[in-house]
């Protein structure tokens, strides 16, 4: 298995994988040549030698070991100088590695590259949680139109029990009432029966709850 150097998760599900190995020895040996055209030479081979990382660095089958879509490779080069010279002498570099799907970058470059692999991230939570905001909303008003089926119920029974009261009160003082008050008379009771009220119905129902 090849393991890249470092492997960054995006947003999208996707990777960005971070090669940050490449050859050195040409770029070295025309730092220490003193003759300009042998230097050159180096310079150039150095140039090649890169691109010819950049070609390998594509055939490595990265994204099969991380079990995902492949996205891109970035060939991490820890100088700009070292890009410097491989455009220089190989004015179509980018373009040849874009086709790869490598992307080289510097320390100017892939800054920048990680601010906005933050960025995606910052708004895919913000995202997530504006969902999850959404979801509770949702779940909210459904509830909310459970509870007031509910208080609605509720009303149409005491409309009901209401409604049986006033049969209750109706039917007592005007067919049991009359034969009290006869019960009274024809006894000599002082003391009478008192007519059934909705008023004194409710007075009963709060002195039973004290």
């Amino acid at each position: 298995i090849v393991k890249p150097d470092v492997v960054i998760e995006l947003a999208n599900g996707g990777n960005m994988v971070i090669d940050s190995k490449f050859p050195y020895n040409d770029f070295k040996k025309a730092v220490e040549e003193e003759d300009s055209v042998r230097q050159e030479e180096h310079y150039k081979n150095h140039a090649n030698a890169v691109l010819g990382h950049v070609k390998s660095l594509s055939k490595k089958n990265y994204f099969s070991y991380l079990n995902s879509s492949p996205d891109y490779t970035v060939l991490y080069l820890n100088s700009v100088i070292y890009y410097y010279h491989a455009l220089r002498l190989i004015p179509d570099f980018v373009e040849q590695a874009r086709k790869l799907k490598i992307v080289v970058a510097t320390p100017e470059i892939i800054i920048p590259l990680l601010s906005g692999v933050m960025t995606q991230w910052k708004e895919h939570r913000m995202m997530a949680e504006m969902q999850n905001v959404t979801n509770e909303v949702s779940n909210l008003h459904s509830r909310l139109k459970v509870f007031m089926r509910h208080i609605d119920d509720i009303s149409k029974e005491l409309g009901k029990a209401g409604a049986k009261v006033r049969d209750v009160i109706g039917s007592y003082n005007h067919k049991v009432l009359p034969s009290i008050r006869r019960v009274e008379s024809l006894s000599g009771q002082q003391d009478a029966v008192k007519e059934l009220s909705e008023d004194r119905l409710m007075d009963l129902q709060e002195e039973t709850k004290q």
